[in-house]
């Protein structure tokens, strides 16, 4: 880019030579490295995933889920706040000041969601959801870590899957599932314009297709877990229970 600058300024007579063109070959551009995620086309594993999460003494076990079901950023799921949600409209309503690209944004719940969300408040609620577990400050959020360390609890190995994984996933199953719109997919992920101001003003935008798409996938996550549920109770030789793939 400064080669053609320094080109410029040379046919404009502004400079004589550009000095940049000697460096070429030796900068090499930086690449964005991706997160792990497992492939979305892998139902059996993203279902071994949720059931194991769902049904583990993991600690972090809920956080988890609550991210596979919003799949938000996980810093933006670690600082969760109880005065955030609206459990009347089932909205998770985040602050501009806490979203990568400061711009409000609005999460619908699905009905998974709120379930993890009421049974966590039955053991009282500080500022945060997610918070430092005993013998550690609770009155903290949840250490960094949380969601992938729960990942690798659950037999889940490095560079297979991350917690910014999930986004992946949503991303893929939901643009491939040909039910909604992409601008409606692209929002609910918080790709938002580059312009402040009208990301600001937008961040409302598809709302009510964002509600049924919210909802919609998390029971296609909840299928892939009981078609998980019914695969080890065939090679135990059990039944499954109606709900979240009890054996």
């Amino acid at each position: 880019l400064c080669s053609r600058i320094f080109k410029y300024g040379v046919s404009q007579k502004k400079t004589k030579t550009d000095p940049a063109d000697s460096l070429k070959g030796t900068l090499v551009a930086s690449q964005r490295k991706s997160m792990p995620a497992i492939h979305a086309a892998k139902e059996d594993r993203i279902g071994e995933l949720i059931y194991k999460a769902r049904h583990s003494n993991e600690p972090y076990a809920n956080m988890l889920l609550m991210l596979a079901y919003t799949f938000v950023r996980p810093g933006e799921l670690r600082f969760m706040q109880w005065n955030e949600i609206d459990f009347e409209t089932s909205t998770w309503n985040i602050p501009a000041e806490r979203m990568k690209m400061a711009s409000p944004h609005i999460v619908p719940l699905s009905k998974q969601a709120v379930e993890i969300l009421e049974e966590i408040k039955k053991d009282g609620t500080g500022k945060y959801v997610f918070t430092l577990l005993q013998p550690f400050d609770r009155n903290k959020p949840a250490n960094a870590n949380a969601v992938l360390d729960a990942i690798k609890h659950l037999g889940f190995r490095k560079g297979e899957m991350s917690a910014h994984g999930f986004r992946s996933i949503a991303s893929t199953i939901l643009n491939e599932s040909g039910k909604f719109n992409s601008d409606a997919i692209e929002r609910q992920l918080s790709h938002v314009p580059g312009n402040r101001v009208r990301a600001a003003y937008n961040y409302a935008q598809h709302i009510e297709e964002r509600k049924r798409m919210m909802q919609w996938y998390a029971d296609e996550l909840d299928s892939y877990e009981q078609k998980y549920a019914a695969h080890i109770a065939k090679q135990k030789g059990l039944t499954i229970t109606e709900g979240n793939g009890t054996a």
